[in-house]
């Protein structure tokens, strides 16, 4: 539950792709492609809006402001307003999207003083094909804008408001653990603000370092600086926003921020999104899909945010391939998307718009609400609807595992290459059918935090450094610790073993070997130095140089699946797991995903098949030591079966199945 009260059952929201600014955005952004105009114009339109309550979203989210000069945002504005009321009248309340850290350099807008700047003293660019530049959250006048038109928003119709992806200036790409490229922004503004924050902290003033370093202090010290300056101007803007509205919901767009580093690469502190605003939503995630290189789906991402939330609620906005390459999701594919992550107690954000017509068309802008895709609106009603019928066994219950993995922010910052341990672990236990639960480093001494876990497993030596000053000896009593990478000093005495390292094998891709070389990285290191690579989306109509080189970066390495020595992994949990009593066992498939919940004395376990629209097997079975009881909820028109006093209790979602045991704890 978030601060508002607002629970993930309760937000069912669409993101909706419409009006004429978001046109000329969309256009000039992936510009030479087609556009469909028409499927802009969702302002004003009750049927299709009414297609979108009829798949029982309550709330849409569509751009208010995006960085628009005065002259031509007016349209973009009406167009929200005439939403905002369409979508009243349908039962839906609207979020208002107000792009934070881009402008279009044009008109009154063309000179702008809030310009972020390269070290060269060049205009960081967002996008060279829409002539965007990034700008600079140091300038005052730049967060009035945003202050503004996200109170303003609210008089427009508003229920709240979503600042999209904030970054200060421009944000470097990850090669291997190393950063190539600029890092926020060189404006006289900015070189003479952190002067001063220097001078006022007592600190020998340098300058904002050119080229970002993870092992470079001063670059450390730019880089809290940074995400300070953008944690105060959210913190301002959030303040506006709730003295305008107290019942207004405020929320960040963090497409990055389950897989990155946010502080060093955009100045968004992680700690910040996931504890002040409402909702954290995190976009670059993959939709559900499964091919040569294996199956990706957003649970993993999702659970370590909510490891690290301080009560903000966490949403997954996923796609494949991002805004325009996609098609709608099959049906049973979108409704398995909702169900998994509401099996995380977390809100999927569904994409209603911004589509292909088909995969071989270049025709952009089909959405959801369209007649042709009436079998998707049934299926995401049918899985709402089926969420909120059943919400009662989501109250008071958590997420339990015999196996906890641990996540911390800081060794992400200090080391990206902690992503890929702790996805790949995280992956491999959960396509192994051996649940895991993820639990942030710096709470393992929170009084019960480790209640029920066996088995610990620390991806990294960092991870274990956010638990410095336990006594880990007497913490881990009782209970098995796996350390990947080295046992760290802190840990000795402790009943520890340490993963083989050929674990993390992985085979590499033709673009990823490239970046191992030295020549590899060189050369990515320059093309990045001269392209503005924003945000780690190495977009060629973005930065005008083509996208394939930069898949090998690590900043596009958001899908980790298991490595090819996963059984590694799985005999030394496997081994470890026998000293305990024995506990349930799930016989599955990899693609459908299994998670407890503890209520009361109650189990509550979420199963949920990623690929129910295939006709891969569906059935799985879980092994109790002792005959249960249970109660088997059924997505399928909400049917419920009983089973008493038996050791097995099958299931087969299609795609979601909830089965509450009763008296298991």
């Amino acid at each position: 539950m978030s601060g508002s009260g607002l629970t993930f059952d309760g937000f069912r929201a669409a993101y909706v792709a419409g009006g004429p600014g978001c046109l000329e955005f969309v256009k000039k952004l992936f510009a030479p492609q087609n556009i469909n105009e028409s499927a802009f114009s969702f302002a004003g339109d009750a049927a299709r809006v009414e297609a979108l309550a009829e798949a029982n979203f309550n709330f849409a989210v569509y751009p208010y402001f995006l960085g628009q000069p005065p002259e031509s945002s007016g349209a973009q504005k009406d167009s929200f307003a005439a939403f905002a009321e369409s979508a009243a009248a349908a039962g839906i309340e609207t979020i208002a999207l107000v792009v934070s850290s881009s402008y279009a350099r044009r008109d009154s807008f063309k000179s702008a003083p809030w310009a972020a700047r390269l070290p060269n003293g060049k205009h960081a660019m967002y996008s060279r094909a829409g002539r965007r530049s990034l700008s600079c959250w140091a300038s005052e006048e730049w967060i009035e804008i945003l202050t503004v038109n996200a109170t303003e928003a609210l008089s427009a119709g508003a229920s709240g408001v979503f600042m999209d992806f904030p970054c200060f200036g421009s944000a470097p790409i990850i090669i291997g653990d190393a950063l190539a490229g600029a890092a926020g922004c060189h404006c006289p503004a900015c070189r003479a603000a952190f002067r001063r924050h220097l001078e006022e902290s007592g600190s020998k003033p340098f300058p904002i370092p050119a080229k970002p370093s993870l092992s470079d202090d001063r670059f450390e010290i730019y880089s809290k600086w940074r995400a300070g300056v953008v944690s105060s101007a959210l913190d301002s803007t959030m303040c506006a926003v709730k003295t305008a509205d107290p019942a207004a919901l405020f929320g960040v767009v963090a497409p990055h921020i389950a897989h990155l580093p946010s502080q060093p690469l955009f100045g968004l502190d992680p700690a910040w999104a996931l504890s002040k605003p409402d909702i954290c939503c995190v976009e670059r995630h993959s939709h559900i899909t499964f091919g040569r290189e294996g199956l990706f789906y957003e649970s993993p991402g999702i659970r370590a945010l909510q490891a690290c939330s301080r009560g903000t609620l966490v949403a997954s906005l996923a796609y494949p391939f991002g805004p325009a390459p996609d098609i709608p999701a099959p049906a049973e594919r979108a409704a398995a998307t909702v169900a998994a992550a509401s099996a995380c107690g977390a809100s999927a954000l569904i994409r209603a718009s911004e589509y292909r017509d088909d995969p071989y068309s270049d025709n952009i802008g089909c959405s959801i609400a369209d007649p042709a895709f009436a079998d998707r609106r049934d299926a995401l009603a049918a899985i709402y609807n089926f969420i909120d019928k059943n919400a009662d066994v989501f109250e008071d219950a958590a997420p339990v595992a015999r196996v906890a993995v641990l996540c911390s922010l800081k060794a992400v910052e200090a080391a990206p290459s902690f992503v890929q341990s702790f996805f790949r672990i995280f992956h491999t236990l959960t396509e192994t059918q051996i649940p895991v639960l993820p639990i942030d480093a710096s709470r393992i001494g929170d009084p019960g935090a480790l209640e029920g876990v066996h088995v610990v497993i620390s991806p990294s030596p960092a991870a274990l450094e956010d638990a410095a000053g336990l006594d880990l000896v007497s913490l881990f009593n009782g209970k098995r610790l796996i350390c990947n990478g080295g046992i760290p000093e802190c840990a000795s005495g402790a009943d520890v073993s340490e993963i083989d390292p050929s674990f993390m094998d992985v085979e590499l891709s033709r673009w990823e070997r490239m970046s191992k070389g030295r020549a590899g990285r060189a050369l990515l290191a320059r093309l990045s130095g001269e392209a503005d690579i924003f945000g780690g989306f190495p977009l060629s109509r973005r930065a005008g140089l083509p996208a394939f080189p930069f898949l090998c970066s690590q900043s596009m390495s958001a899908l980790c699946p298991p490595p090819k020595n996963w059984k590694i992994l799985y005999d030394a949990v496997s081994n470890a797991l026998k000293a305990f009593p024995p506990d349930v066992v799930i016989e599955s498939p990899a693609y459908i995903h299994v998670q407890e919940w503890k209520k009361g004395t109650s189990s509550i376990f979420h199963i949920v098949n990623l690929l129910s629209d295939t006709k891969l097997p569906d059935q799985i079975a879980l092994r109790f030591p002792v005959p249960v009881s249970a109660r088997v909820i059924d997505s399928d028109k909400n049917k419920i079966t009983y089973v008493s006093n038996e050791t097995s209790v099958y299931a087969q979602p299609r795609p979601y199945q909830i089965i509450e045991v009763k008296s298991r704890y």
